[in-house]
């Protein structure tokens, strides 16, 4: 059983950005809303670069309309946690579907 230890949600902008980390994760994109102060994902993935990741999600260049809609439309949220194999990335990334 792996265990995930949660960052906590750092909000996807130009300083939030900054603050992310350079390793190897899983994540998840989410949207916040005030009134029920909750976090709705809406994506999830893992990459071998958190930071790297954000960035292209985030730009002009990202092709998953999903994402491009929501980054459009809301203040996003990210949520990650450092998995160092791809193989173990990708088994929590199906299983965080």
């Amino acid at each position: 059983m792996i265990t995930l230890n949660w960052a906590g949600y750092e909000i996807i902008d130009e300083d939030g950005i900054k603050k992310l980390p350079q390793f190897a994760g899983v994540y998840k994109l989410s949207t916040y809303f005030p009134t029920t102060k909750k976090y709705k994902p809406f994506y999830v993935g893992q990459t071998d670069n958190i930071y790297n990741r954000t960035v292209q999600h985030a730009g002009y260049s990202e092709k998953n309309s999903c994402i491009k809609e929501n980054f459009r439309k809301y203040a996003i949220y990210i949520n990650y946690a450092e998995v160092k194999l791809q193989s173990e990335r990708e088994g929590i990334e199906v299983a965080l579907y």
